[in-house]
């Protein structure tokens, strides 16, 4: 896949179930302009892309690290950091491990937290119903034989792992509108509250520009800009400290004016 064609994908991921967190919505013709990409790069674009729908997103165990002497290999927390670092576009929720036409939903992010993986999956609300009403919760990672990447998540009934499963909780995913994202940024102090009217219409812009090499929506530039700015302490304040001055006791000057009649007695404070 070329950097262009890995972009398409990135792209509609976030107009669909998630891509790293991120979600963005497109207009109906934003929308279209993306197919007409993805027919113009030689691509299928994902079905996600062309059957828009709502999401639920619920939080996971997913794996951990150990010994597994009946595949003669032993996961360490490294090798979950390298399952973070290679995690990129989203991969599908299945059942056992199988294909199947149904379209469940799929993993969209995953963060190593020590000697665990925990993850994001955003679930069709049929499939989110179904899994509700059925009790099914325990999850099983599909890995590549480096042991590296993630190439699916199952829903299981005897997983490897005994707590990897969904989380109960879960709530139902709309595309943030500019508006809402720049109040979040502000919240989190990504921004100061006289730039977010900027960063608003910014986020509302319906066209694309030249970056890289390829045409980029100038929302999801934005999007990516913020996401790499620092934290800013917004409300935050130094109060300078007063200390109060350090004396000698009566007894300290005593010792010091008996043993070291030479040192006076800002010199003694200044080195203590």
């Amino acid at each position: 896949m070329t950097t262009t064609q890995h972009h398409l994908h990135r792209r509609a991921a976030a107009a669909g179930p998630g891509y790293l967190g991120a979600r963005a919505h497109l207009s109906l013709q934003n929308r279209q302009g993306l197919l007409r990409e993805f027919k113009e790069a030689g691509q299928d674009p994902p079905d996600y892309l062309e059957n828009p729908h709502e999401w639920i997103e619920r939080e996971a165990k997913l794996f951990e690290a150990g010994d597994f002497p009946d595949k003669g290999v032993t996961i360490t927390p490294a090798d979950l950091s390298a399952m973070e670092a290679q995690f990129d576009l989203p991969v599908p929720v299945l059942i056992e491990h199988a294909q199947n036409p149904l379209e469940l939903g799929y993993l969209t992010a995953v963060r190593a937290d020590g000697d665990e993986l925990f993850g994001t999956i955003a679930l069709t609300p049929e499939a989110d119903a179904l899994i509700r009403r059925c009790g099914a919760k325990s999850l099983s990672l599909g890995l590549t034989s480096d042991l590296k990447a993630i190439k699916e998540v199952s829903l299981v009934q005897n997983p490897r792992i005994s707590d990897a499963q969904l989380f109960r909780s879960g709530h139902l995913l709309r595309p943030m509108s500019g508006e809402a994202h720049a109040s979040k940024c502000v919240q989190e102090g990504r921004l100061l509250p006289s730039q977010a009217p900027f960063v608003r219409a910014l986020l509302e812009c319906p066209k694309s520009v030249d970056f890289d090499g390829s045409m980029r929506p100038v929302r999801e530039l934005v999007m990516e800009f913020l996401d790499r700015m620092p934290l800013l302490k917004l409300y935050g304040a130094l109060v300078p400290s007063h200390p109060e001055p350090c004396t000698l006791t009566n007894e300290e000057l005593e010792f010091y004016g008996r043993y070291f009649p030479g040192l006076k007695p800002e010199d003694i404070l200044q080195h203590r």
